[in-house]
């Protein structure tokens, strides 16, 4: 009658691992959690860190043989564990430390070493391992394989100063950069990238500041010269866009964004139109002249910016088409949604 085989050396290797299991747990007070069979690959098993009584989410992997046809004599100090090339690459491969374990299913005794390229030898068409036959497995063990993991990091404390850095700025209705006169001289850019590097980093952040950040130019107070007519200044704004990608997704775009309009200044030739000073609230507005044709450029930059980094942070279609729509309007003084609307309704 056809019916499934029972191996012995399927009882063997569950008597070795529950062996196994008693000394982790009892001897090391750690965690055992085999593997699965159909997800043997060469590692049998996992044991987990334990602190007192707190997991540390630290691990080492195991490979356990059981039984005397594994415990095969090098010399008087070492048995010699011979394995497969696959499960080399497989073991030394791993982010986790393995241990190799020879189970005396007489003596009771389990053996180990540790995986690491430089113990082994190739013998063949294998390679070998020697196995210390002084280094049991047990409660003298424990602290000599803790040193084969990190060591724990409390990373909620030090993400303390972070998350209310991050919380600061989410409840920060915009957010105003400076860039200061040696900044401007020395073509320094690196303060925005680390901003927009934070800001790209956590999802909140980089949802809550889509618009909200404008750039001030410190250190120019007493210069007779506009911002824009100051070389050194406008070589520094022109650069901006390719030397911190993705800042056109930040910029304030509303109506009184000041450096979105700076920088089109820089790029563009215009003349301000004699005597068209007007008083808004605090802001006093000048009336400029200019060939819209130059807007072409400017919009090419900007966008290609835009789109370039929607894409790589994979953010809404309608998110894009908004901040354009905000930008364009900043630059023209046009209100593009409402032509939007009338070419609807029409």
């Amino acid at each position: 009658m056809n019916l499934p085989k029972y191996k012995r050396s399927n009882q063997t290797g569950r008597k070795g691992l529950n062996k196994l299991k008693g000394i982790v747990e009892e001897q090391l007070e750690w965690i055992l959690r085999p593997s699965h069979q159909e997800d043997d690959f060469g590692i049998d098993g996992y044991i987990d860190i334990i602190d007192g009584e707190s997991v540390t989410g630290k691990s080492i992997a195991f490979q356990v043989k059981t039984g005397q046809s594994y415990l095969v004599e090098l010399d008087e100090n070492h048995w010699l564990f011979r394995d497969t090339f696959e499960h080399l690459n497989y073991y030394l491969n791993h982010d986790i430390p393995v241990l190799v374990i020879l189970v005396d299913d007489v003596e009771n005794v389990a053996y180990w070493e540790i995986c690491k390229a430089e113990f082994t030898n190739r013998t063949g068409n294998s390679w070998t391992m020697p196995i210390p036959k002084s280094q049991h497995l047990n409660a003298e063990s424990k602290e000599i394989l803790k040193n084969y993991v990190s060591s724990n990091v409390d990373y909620a404390s030090q993400l303390e100063n972070y998350w209310d850095g991050n919380k600061l700025l989410t409840d920060s209705g915009h957010i105003l950069l400076i860039a200061g006169k040696d900044d401007i001289k020395n073509l320094n850019y690196q303060p925005f990238i680390e901003f927009l590097n934070r800001a790209c980093s956590n999802k909140q952040l980089l949802i809550h500041l889509c618009e909200k950040v404008e750039i001030g130019i410190h250190g120019y107070d007493y210069e007779k010269r506009e911002l824009y007519e100051i070389e050194e200044v406008k070589h520094w704004i022109t650069q901006i866009f390719s030397m911190v990608p993705g800042l056109t997704y930040f910029l304030v775009n509303h109506e009184r964004a000041q450096f979105l309009k700076l920088f089109m200044f820089c790029r563009i030739d215009f003349e301000v139109v004699p005597n068209s000073e007007t008083q808004d609230g605090k802001l006093i507005k000048q009336k400029v002249e200019f060939d819209s044709k130059q807007l072409v450029k400017i919009f090419e930059i900007i966008f290609n910016d835009l789109n370039d980094f929607t894409e790589a942070f994979k953010i809404a279609l309608k998110v894009n088409e908004r901040v354009s729509k905000n930008i364009m309007s900043c630059l023209t003084g046009v209100d593009w949604e409402t032509i939007k609307k009338k070419d609807n309704s029409m």
